[in-house]
């Protein structure tokens, strides 16, 4: 009987056999849209965010955990490595779906930031590359509070805010806090800065990866640059100081001024 997963296999290794590219970042901070920038690359296969840690890997864990409960002996336990080792693959199953050609060098996805994720991942995949998108902690806000139904000025008005500022400052520290120790795979993108001149900082990206940052290559990702977006909601002076109080440092680092 012919094997009908040998195709599969194949498609797995193949996938395990290119370096592995996570474009990161706080909600709002453009990393959707630059990972759909990238995958115009010809060298370059990034799926969207498939959410793989807290819709697969967090119910997987359950699973497999009353799976060992409900044995008798221990002998067949799934162990931590197992349990990995089984999301690795369903990662690894998703990204043999983008069906990577010879040419194309390196493989990835884009994946929202929280605590101990980019942690998780590289216990996954060792050796992975981060790109961090950043984009000013204000602006991420007011495009949150552009998508909550909350009267504006009204508490759950401010309390919608508040939880906006507190999630881009928990992910931008902790991608910020992961690269500062891997450097030489870590490379941090500023959003105001990829548009305000993106031939510049999208041919700086892309020679970072080592991937080919010719003519050709960057027409085919600019390409993909979305129009300037309407304005946000404009913050008032109490929801700006509650966000000061927690975003100031990390948008200092940034440099954006406020």
């Amino acid at each position: 009987m012919p094997n009908r997963l040998a195709p599969l296999d194949d498609r797995l290794a193949a996938v395990y056999a290119r370096p592995l590219l996570l474009v990161v970042g706080a909600p709002h901070s453009g990393h959707e849209t630059v990972r759909a920038l990238l995958d115009a690359h010809p060298q370059l296969r990034l799926a969207p965010d498939g959410h793989f840690t807290d819709r697969f890997a967090v119910p997987l864990k359950d699973v497999v955990g009353d799976y060992n409960d409900g044995l008798e002996g221990g002998a067949s336990a799934f162990a931590q490595s197992d349990f990995l080792h089984l999301v690795r693959t369903a990662v690894a199953l998703s990204l043999a779906k983008l069906e990577p050609d010879e040419g194309v060098r390196m493989v990835g996805c884009a994946a929202a930031v929280h605590a101990h994720n980019l942690d998780f991942w590289e216990l996954m995949f060792p050796g992975l590359t981060i790109l961090h998108m950043v984009h000013d902690g204000r602006t991420a806000v007011a495009a949150a509070l552009d998508e909550t139904s909350a009267e504006p000025g009204g508490e759950a008005w401010y309390a919608a805010a508040d939880a906006a500022s507190y999630a881009w400052t928990d992910a931008t520290r902790t991608a910020c806090g992961f690269g500062a120790s891997r450097p030489e795979r870590y490379y941090e993108l500023r959003w105001e800065d990829l548009t305000a001149d993106p031939h510049t900082h999208l041919d700086a990206a892309l020679r970072f990866l080592n991937l080919d940052a010719g003519a050709d290559a960057l027409a085919a990702c600019l390409a993909q640059l979305p129009k300037p977006a309407a304005p946000y909601t404009t913050l008032d002076a109490r929801a700006m100081q509650r966000l000061l109080q927690h975003q100031g440092p990390l948008l200092r680092q940034f440099g954006y001024a406020i």
